[in-house]
């Protein structure tokens, strides 16, 4: 099925200008993201210049390969075994959306759910998958500059995170354009083949159980009515990789389950006559609700 899908919707590789072209300027746009700003073409630059870049794809690249070793979970104490489940589902849903307008949503524990989703799609055969996913990240990790540097192996779109309030004019200013612009950018990735990774609950669960939605993480994915969802169910990564933790354990077995696709356009029909928070409220519950399905009982949180 990998296969069948690779040839049905060819795509070009993952390259810095063609993650640029389609989410425009608002990918991140700093040395530690794989989706950086575009370096100037050599014949624009001085010899100092040239040098100076040189050295900073240098640095560029050495990091790369630092954090795709973390990615691939080499750990001090050796690398975490993945379980996964729900790979027929996964097949459905590409046959569904013939490779477009797909989301992953995620119940998030750890900073190392991302590079366990990513492992797991490998593991199954679906790896070509990974250098299209693009993830929704709240700009606070970005004070952590160790958290910074870790998650920046992955492309991703920066957002104002729902639960973190604007303390003055500018940063409202400044939130409802990062707002408006991080939607466009995500449905322009969806329109063109990329797949969105997002973690509904506003922040990662400190106890391993279910948060409650935040229904703004929804707009993400009802800009297209004809997205398709994929609920992912993730668990045992907080003990891999523990809060405040800078080292990977391997602890025990990461599960992740791929659940049954969910078609949004069903959802605003049947929500259709809601005002959009409670709307959106009503379609994050039902994903999370399928997430919970997935999760031993004593992890459904709120979703028990």
């Amino acid at each position: 099925m990998a296969r069948e899908f690779e040839r049905r919707q060819p795509q070009p590789p993952l390259t810095l200008p063609t993650l640029g072209k389609v989410l425009g300027n608002f990918v991140e746009q700093d040395e530690d993201s794989k989706a950086q700003e575009i370096l100037p073409t050599p014949e624009k630059l001085t010899t100092k210049q040239r040098l100076k870049e040189k050295l900073k794809r240098k640095f560029f690249h050495r990091k790369q390969i630092i954090v795709e070793k973390i990615v691939e979970g080499l750990g001090i104490f050796g690398a975490p075994d993945i379980r996964v489940g729900g790979k027929e589902n996964l097949e459905k849903a590409l046959e569904l959306t013939k490779g477009k307008n797909l989301a992953f949503v995620m119940n998030h524990t750890s900073n190392f759910d991302t590079p366990a989703l990513e492992r797991s799609l490998k593991k199954i055969g679906f790896g070509e998958i990974v250098p299209k996913l693009i993830y929704l990240q709240g700009i606070k990790l970005d004070k952590n500059p160790v958290a910074k540097i870790f998650l920046g192996g992955f492309n991703r779109i920066r957002v104002w995170p729902p639960n973190l309030p604007a303390e003055n004019e500018t940063e409202k200013i400044e939130r409802k354009k990062m707002t408006r612009e991080s939607l466009e950018s995500a449905k322009r990735a969806l329109g063109e083949g990329y797949f969105l990774g997002i973690y509904c609950e506003g922040g990662r669960s400190y106890n391993g159980k279910l948060k409650e939605v935040e229904p703004a993480a929804i707009h993400y994915l009802t800009m297209q009515p004809d997205t398709i969802v994929i609920p992912v169910a993730i668990r045992e990564t907080d003990k891999v990789l523990p809060r405040g933790s800078f080292i990977i354990f391997p602890a025990a077995p990461v599960n992740v389950n791929f659940g049954e696709p969910i078609i949004i356009s069903f959802l605003l029909q049947e929500y259709q006559n809601l005002p959009n928070d409670e709307k959106h409220k009503k379609i994050g519950d039902f994903i999370m609700g399928k997430i919970a399905k997935q999760l031993p009982e004593e992890y459904r949180g709120v979703y028990v």
